[in-house]
C-alpha cells in the first residue's frame, strides 16, 4: 500500500498535476477526454503505472486533437514527438485501475490546460476551436422527390465540437415535414419542429447515390443564415466498400464539424473518402 501511495505521489509531483474525483469544471467538457483501458507489465508497479499514464495521455490527447481541430491531411508525427503531458494535462481522474507488484491498468480521464494546448497546436500549424455546438437539429433525407430518413446518426452523441440530434422516426413530424420543400423552404417553416425539440439552427441533408456518384447537398439554416454546399464523391471503392448510412453520416457530421470551425479546407477531397478511411481504421 505504501509503495502505491509513493508511486501516485512522485507521479503527481513529476507532473504537477491533482488528481480529481469530483464532477468537473464548466468548459471541461470540451478539454476532458476519457481513455480505452490499458496494462503494463514491467516487472514492477511504479514504471507501470508511469508507463500507462504516459500512453492513455497521449491516447486522449490525441481524441482531443481530433475535438479542436479538423480532419486532415496534416501530419501529426511531429505533434506528438513534441507533446509533454506535464504541460499539456492540468488534471486527470483515474475512473477504474487493477494493480500487482508488477503491472499496472487503469482507464482515465484526463483534462487538457486550456492556456497551454491552444498555442501549442497553432504553432503546429493546426486549426484550433473550442466551442461546442450543440443546438443544431438534423434532418438527413434519401431522395428528396420520394423521401426516406437516415436514422443512424441517433446513435452518435457527439462528433469533434458537433453534439448531433437527428430528426427521430416520429409520425406526426414526418406528416408535418411531407409537403416541405427542403431546398427552398424558409425557416419559418421549420420553427414547430425546432421548437418542438429545442433546437435553433437546422441542418438538411439530401442525399442521392447511384453507381459512380454519392451526392450530398446541406443546407444549414438558422434565424440569420441559410447556406448551400454540395459534396460529391466519385469513389471508385465505393462498389468493393458498400458505402451504407454510416459511412453518410461520418461523411455529413464531418462536414459540419469543419464548418462549425470555419475550415473546409478538408472538403477539398471528397468528404467520403475520409469516412471510408475513416471506418476501415
Amino acid at each position: 500500500m505504501i509503495r502505491t501511495i509513493s508511486a501516485i505521489l512522485l507521479f503527481l509531483l513529476a507532473c504537477n498535476h491533482i488528481i480529481s474525483s469530483n464532477a468537473f469544471s464548466a468548459d471541461t467538457d470540451v478539454f476532458t477526454v476519457c481513455s480505452s483501458t490499458y496494462e503494463s507489465f514491467l516487472g514492477n508497479l511504479e514504471d507501470s503505472k508511469k508507463n500507462v499514464m504516459q500512453k492513455l495521455s497521449r491516447e486522449c490527447f490525441e481524441k482531443f486533437l481530433r475535438k479542436v481541430s479538423v480532419l486532415s491531411d496534416f501530419d501529426t508525427t511531429k505533434l506528438l514527438e513534441d507533446f509533454d503531458y506535464k504541460t499539456m494535462v492540468s488534471s486527470f481522474n483515474i475512473t477504474s485501475q487493477r494493480e500487482t507488484s508488477t503491472s499496472y491498468g487503469a482507464s482515465v480521464c484526463f483534462t487538457f490546460n486550456k492556456k497551454n494546448v491552444k498555442p501549442f497546436l497553432l504553432n503546429h500549424g493546426f486549426i484550433y476551436f473550442d466551442k461546442n455546438y450543440d443546438s443544431l437539429l438534423i434532418i438527413s433525407v434519401l431522395d428528396e422527390e420520394t423521401p426516406s430518413y437516415i436514422w443512424s446518426g441517433n446513435s452518435v452523441e457527439n462528433f469533434g465540437l458537433i453534439k448531433p440530434a437527428f430528426l427521430k422516426p416520429d409520425l406526426e413530424d414526418l406528416i408535418k415535414l411531407r409537403g416541405i420543400n427542403f431546398l427552398n423552404a424558409k425557416y419559418e417553416d421549420f420553427l414547430p419542429i425546432l421548437k418542438k425539440y429545442g433546437f435553433e439552427d437546422l441542418a438538411i441533408t439530401i442525399v442521392k447515390k447511384t453507381d459512380s456518384l454519392i451526392s450530398i447537398k446541406v443546407r444549414l439554416i438558422g434565424n440569420n443564415h441559410n447556406e448551400m454546399h454540395n459534396l460529391d464523391c466519385r469513389d471508385k471503392i465505393l462498389k468493393d466498400s458498400g458505402v451504407d448510412d454510416e459511412y453518410i453520416t461520418f461523411a455529413i457530421l464531418n462536414f459540419l464539424d469543419s464548418w462549425w470551425k470555419k475550415d473546409l479546407s478538408t472538403f477539398k477531397k471528397c468528404a467520403l473518402d475520409i469516412g471510408v478511411k475513416h471506418k476501415g481504421e
